[in-house]
Formats: structure tokens, C-alpha cells, sequence
């Protein structure tokens, strides 16, 4: 496994390595990472790590599939942590992401996000080619997840999904992105000018600077309509109410959010100085974890449960309650992991400063990675130490949530790795 002593030096390291030069020998690339890589690369692997060492005149887009394969292979292999690679891997596969999945999981993706394009309003041109060609907060993450958890649970169970039950887990896949697609607009208006800054083209930029408030409020509106429309189709009545619920929930993100927000401006009002002390005080761990349930966990334990409920004729509770506890952990975790993601991404423009004002270790939102900042700058102003410390406290917070979940899994009878792989394949999505 790699060991990392300075993680962003060790990523700088590498990207420099690959910018300046071309086709390269592993030795070669063993001498200019140490000391901060070890052991060495196993020449075995030659055949993956040369497509590393291209130039950049030749596009890592032009990868084939067996190609890009070999490549996360790779990475995975000698990686220390998850987050390591978060930064060069996904720039990398952007939109080709999906051909190490699952060729027909792949498939039903592909099919899914047309009859989304194809049935936007009129006139959202522009919306269809955000959609179909760049990425979404969690965009697909929810389907995916839908569709590999009703494997496992119905195979824990000795039962089969004839291709008719198979269609209707699709459709609530289709419905909970709807929700997915329909709350990430409404979220926009609050964080338009954040989601420009991560966009990853200067024409994803120009296409997000075309959306107007209005537009977000009318086709964040049809979504969540269309998510309900699809939802009492599915010939269950408990299924739209766990979507009433769903919508419900996530609505209260929002509120959360700007509760938040009023809070500590009121703080700030009153005090002439904040601390990160004081900060530390005014966002309690609480918080975090409500907001990560109400814009994420909830919308995965209400789909669980019900595709256990469409799964069993004569579903037993305890199978019902350990789905919606199942979803309700990786939910919780897959939120926590996207919020390291763009952590990630925001981190190095924080390069270099040795002093943060408390009031900024909460711009670019209320999440885990921002959380653990506040309480580590308490004792720490050394930027890279805290970062450090983001990290390994992210990470701690994460496997415990994906632990519980397999111990759940397991106490069905069921495989978590086809889970765990599904949300590790996650990380990769910029």
C-alpha cells in the first residue's frame, strides 16, 4: 500500500510527474515520488501504469474500456486511502466513468438518464445537456443503489425478480432520481455560485450562468411532481407515502441549512468577535447528521424499504425495519463521501494559509469534512495538520457507517461486497 506523509505534497508530486513528462519507467517514476511512496510500484503492473506516463498531447478521454479498467485497477491497488485518489482519478474518467461498472447495471443507467432527458419540459435544452453530459450531485447514485440492493436482498432470501418485478425496482430507481434531479435545482438557488466554481469545463460554467432562478424553482417543481406520478404507478399504496415522506425530508434540508446560516449571523451580530470556539459551540455534530439524513440517508431508507415491500409477498418486519436501517447507514455514509469529494476538490486553493477566519470554515457548507475543520482549528492553526485530521476523522466516521450496514446485510444472509464495491465505484464520480 502506499504510505503518504504529506498527502497533498504527494499529489502535487504526481500530477507534476505526469504533466512534464511522456512515456516513463516505473523505476523512474519510484525515484521521483520517494520518499513519499512506498514500496515500489510490482513490474507486473507495467502494462496498466504505462497509459499513466502519456503525453498530454494524446487524451486520457481516448482510453478504451479495458484500458480504464486496468487503470482504477491500478489506483486501487496502491492507494492508502479512498481520498488519495479522488482528485486525479476523477478528472480523468468524468463521463466514462461507467464502463468499469456492471455491464448491465450500465445498461439500465444509460436507459434511465434518456427517459429523463427525452421527458424534460420544452424549452430546457440547456438543462438536457447538463444532465446528459456532466455531473450532478449524486447523479444515478440512487438507482444504482436501488437495483443492487434488491439483488442482495431478494438472494438472501432464496427469492428470484422475474423480469416484471425487475421493472418496477427500475421505475423507483427512475423516481428517486427525479427526486434526486428535482431537489438539486431547488439546492442550486442557495449554492449557484459554489456549483459554478466546482464545474469542470468553462461550457458547464456558461451553462450553469443560464440558469435562473425561476427556471430552478418551475423544473425543480416538475420533478418532484413527476417523482410522485411515477411513484403511484408502482401498485403499492405504501409506496407513495414513503415518497410523501421522502419529500417532506428533504424540504427540510433547505430550512435546516439556512436555520444554520441565520444562527451564526445572529451570533456574529451580537459579538463583536467568533472564535472557532464559538463556532465549534453553534454547529453541534447533530446538525451534520441531520442534514446528511434529510438530503440524502432518507431518500435510501424509504427505497430500500420499499423495494423490500415489492420484492416479498408477505414481507417480515424485521426484514422491512433492517432495509430501512440499511439504507439509512449508507446513506449516511455516501453523503459523507461526497462531501469529502468536494472537500477535496475546494482544498487546495487553501493552500498556504496558516490562518482561516472562523466565519469561513463554514462557506462552502455545512458538512463532515467543514465540521471536523472547526473542531481541529481549535487546537491546531497549522492548515496542513488540520487537513490531516479532516481526513482521518472523515474516514473514521464513514467505515463505521458502512460497518453497520454489512453487519445488517450479514444478519440476512446477504453479500455486502456487491454493496460496499457499488459505493467504493461512487468515489470516482467528480
Amino acid at each position: 500500500m502506499l504510505k503518504i506523509n504529506n498527502l497533498l505534497q504527494a499529489q502535487k508530486q504526481l500530477t507534476k510527474f505526469l504533466n512534464l513528462n511522456g512515456n516513463k519507467s516505473i523505476n523512474q517514476l519510484n525515484i521521483y515520488l520517494k520518499p513519499q511512496y512506498t514500496p515500489e510500484l510490482k513490474i507486473e503492473d507495467e502494462k496498466y501504469a504505462k497509459m499513466i506516463f502519456q503525453s498530454q498531447k494524446q487524451s486520457y478521454f481516448n482510453l478504451s474500456p479495458k484500458e480504464i479498467k486496468g487503470y482504477i485497477n491500478l489506483i486501487e491497488k496502491y492507494s492508502r486511502s479512498y481520498y488519495t485518489k479522488i482528485p486525479l482519478l476523477g478528472k480523468i474518467l468524468h463521463n466514462k466513468r461507467a464502463l468499469y461498472e456492471n455491464e448491465e447495471l450500465y445498461k439500465d443507467m444509460q436507459k434511465l438518464m434518456n427517459k429523463i432527458v427525452t421527458q424534460m419540459p420544452k424549452k430546457s435544452f440547456k438543462l438536457q445537456m447538463l444532465f446528459e453530459n456532466f455531473e450532478y450531485p449524486r447523479k444515478l447514485c440512487f438507482p444504482k443503489l436501488i437495483i443492487e440492493f434488491s439483488k442482495v436482498v431478494a438472494e438472501s432470501q432464496k427469492e428470484k425478480i422475474d423480469p416484471v418485478l425487475a421493472q418496477k425496482i427500475w421505475d423507483l430507481g427512475y423516481a428517486m432520481e427525479n427526486i434526486n434531479i428535482g431537489f438539486f435545482l431547488h439546492n442550486t438557488l442557495d449554492n449557484l455560485n459554489e456549483l459554478q466554481e466546482l464545474a469542470t469545463s468553462q461550457l458547464h460554467k456558461r451553462m450553469i450562468q443560464k440558469l435562473s432562478d425561476k427556471k430552478l424553482v418551475l423544473i425543480g417543481d416538475y420533478y418532484h411532481v413527476k417523482a410522485s406520478l411515477e411513484s403511484s404507478k408502482l401498485g403499492l399504496i405504501e409506496i407513495p407515502m414513503y415518497m410523501s415522506t421522502i419529500e417532506e425530508e428533504t424540504s427540510k434540508a433547505i430550512c435546516k441549512r439556512l436555520q444554520l446560516k441565520e444562527k451564526i449571523a445572529q451570533f456574529q451580530k451580537q459579538n463583536e468577535k467568533m472564535t472557532s470556539k464559538d463556532l465549534s459551540q453553534l454547529v453541534e455534530i447533530k446538525d451534520i447528521y441531520d442534514l446528511a439524513y434529510y438530503q440524502t440517508a432518507n431518500i435510501t431508507a424509504y427505497s430500500f424499504m420499499a423495494t423490500s415491500l415489492m420484492i416479498f409477498d408477505s414481507v417480515d418486519q424485521k426484514i422491512l425495519d433492517e432495509s430501512f436501517k440499511i439504507g439509512f447507514d449508507l446513506g449516511l455514509a455516501l453523503h459523507f463521501q461526497r462531501s469529502v469529494q468536494r472537500y477535496m476538490a475546494i482544498w487546495p486553493a487553501s493552500i498556504g494559509q496558516l490562518v482561516l477566519k472562523p466565519q469561513d470554515l463554514y462557506s462552502t457548507g455545512f458538512n463532515l469534512p467543514n465540521y471536523a475543520m472547526v473542531q481541529c482549528y481549535k487546537h491546531n492553526t497549522n492548515i496542513q495538520e488540520v487537513h490531516n485530521d479532516v481526513l482521518k476523522f472523515c474516514e473514521m466516521h464513514i467505515e463505521n457507517l458502512k460497518d453497520k450496514a454489512k453487519n445488517r446485510v450479514e444478519s440476512l444472509g446477504g453479500d455486502f461486497n456487491r454493496l460496499e464495491k457499488l459505493m467504493n465505484s461512487f468515489l470516482n464520480q467528480v
